[in-house]
């Protein structure tokens, strides 16, 4: 059994009831008052088997067929696979992990040290596939106090909105996640965001309504760096009236981007808070408020923090039709002054490059600079950024096909779903120029982006899914070149497959 974690998914079970020494009773009294206090005794949460070590998982194929203007992809995915771990140690001691392998097809690395003329020569030879990411999603153990108190610690998914600790594959209809999570994600980071921390979490009865919780202490979100190598071909130097040479231009980018918190080593030197609170009045009704806050530059730029709120929801006012959101809000504070910093600590470094091919096929050494950039990661820096989603459900499965290959045992169900998405940036960094350490020229644009993804789904059970979309998405405001759509309108028909063991 996969005991994927689900916020609000209560299942209880009956507490065994053991016989214990006077002096077990006697030492355990305390405890045991807490306990009572807390929740109800005749009641827990299930549990797996003690000592038992469950495997699950999760993953997704996808094939998208998108038009934009003149241009055109069709391709085959692989959205993710996603092993899942968790055991009860005991009945109260959990362990769960995630590890995420996102459009992984190949990684190799080799690396060798070998006699070489006389010397010694290193090399390092890495091989993989595009797009190809391998990422600790979640790992965590949790101490179970009472329902109402469990202590985590480890990889956090902090509850900011809802789809971040609900983000599993088959849970959803639509083959591509939310542009407000994902590839224009007003949090703070893009789904599934871990964090290193600690922190309580648990629920309770109040009346006939469910209340709960999540509360964590996180390394937080920081200003991280990717670096971009380039070689250009295809330029050319006169080196004078007899000799051109053709060279490949060397080019070192410096990617600058927010990203979840070190697991290694917190740079800020500052805890970040993250929590979410909901209520449950009825069986398939929720409704969440959640927050993040936090500083989001190292130590050694000037102090800036980032914020975030955000509200989740969830209604099935019949059996056959259901829908939920959210909608979040984020802002990155004195964004200018924290650019303007980063700017004044670079450096511009020349070097030199050491074989070009000359017009006469003879190797000659000529000095040439290897072009180092610092870049903003497009849709990453903003002033603010605000944006949600809302997704419809309608459940059915047709009489002529009960009975059929695609019943299984009245399981299974059709469902006709759409999502209508937004997302907003204010004062979004497009461009920078800089020169001796100070900004030349700073880029800022509004860019605010809608789509829509309208469709049918099948799930012969619960955990498989089956879907095709069409998708439409459209810049409302903001540069032509932004990717998503420029000021032509983006379609795409999706077709996907999900599913979760």
């Amino acid at each position: 059994m996969n005991n994927r974690n689900k916020t609000g998914d209560v299942k209880k079970i009956k507490n065994k009831t053991n016989k214990r020494s006077a002096k077990s009773l006697a030492t355990n009294f305390l405890a045991l008052a807490v306990i009572l206090v807390l929740t109800d005794a005749s009641e827990t949460y299930a549990v797996e088997r003690e000592g038992g070590i469950s495997v699950g998982g999760y993953g997704s194929v996808r094939y998208e067929y998108l038009t934009q203007g003149n241009k055109s992809i069709s391709t085959f995915t692989l959205r993710r696979i996603v092993p899942t771990f968790s055991a009860t140690v005991k009945e109260r001691l959990r362990f769960y992990t995630e590890l995420e392998f996102e459009r992984f097809g190949l990684l190799e690395l080799v690396e060798e040290l070998t006699p070489y003329q006389g010397g010694l020569r290193a090399k390092t030879e890495i091989e993989g596939t595009h797009g190809s990411e391998i990422k600790l999603e979640q790992m965590w153990g949790e101490f179970e106090i009472a329902r109402a108190l469990r202590f985590r610690v480890g990889g956090i998914l902090p509850p900011v909105g809802r789809f971040n600790i609900l983000h599993d594959d088959d849970i959803w209809e639509p083959a591509r996640r939310p542009l407000s999570v994902r590839d224009a994600t007003v949090l703070p980071d893009k789904t599934a965001w871990m964090e290193i921390g600690a922190g309580f979490n648990g629920n309770f009865d109040l009346g006939e309504t469910l209340l709960g919780y999540e509360a964590y202490v996180l390394n937080g979100v920081t200003l991280e760096h990717d670096f971009e190598l380039y070689v250009i071909g295809g330029h050319e130097r006169k080196i004078d009236d007899t000799t051109t040479v053709k060279y490949n231009q060397a080019k070192l980018e410096a990617v600058i981007k927010p990203r979840f918190g070190n697991a290694r080593l917190d740079t800020k030197k500052e805890k970040a808070l993250a929590g979410r609170i909901f209520v449950a009045p009825a069986l398939g009704y929720e409704l969440g408020f959640s927050g993040y806050f936090g500083r989001y530059t190292p130590s050694f730029l000037v102090p800036a923090n980032l914020w975030t709120a955000a509200i989740d929801f969830k209604a099935e006012p019949i059996s056959a039709f259901d829908f939920e959101g959210e909608y979040a809000f984020t802002q990155f504070t004195k964004l200018s002054t924290v650019i303007q910093d980063i700017i004044s600590k670079s450096f511009h470094k020349t070097g030199t490059t050491i074989f070009y091919q000359s017009s006469t096929g003879t190797a000659v050494i000529v000095p040439t600079g290897i072009v180092s950039e610092i870049k903003v990661k497009e849709l990453s820096l903003a002033d603010t950024k605000q944006g949600g989603w809302v997704l419809f459900r309608f459940k059915f499965f047709p009489s002529f096909l009960q009975g059929t290959v695609f019943d299984f045992d009245g399981e299974s169900q059709f469902i006709l779903f759409d999502r209508p998405e937004y997302v907003s940036y204010k004062n979004t960094i497009v461009a920078l120029d800089f020169k001796d350490g100070n900004i030349t020229r700073e880029q800022k644009a509004d860019i605010s982006q809608f789509r829509n993804t309208v469709g049918i789904a099948y799930r012969p059970v619960k955990t498989f899914v089956f879907s095709i979309s069409y998708e439409f998405t459209t810049l409302l405001s903001g540069p032509r070149y932004i990717h998503t759509s420029g000021n032509e309108n983006q379609h795409a028909i999706l077709f996907g497959f999900a599913f979760g063991l």
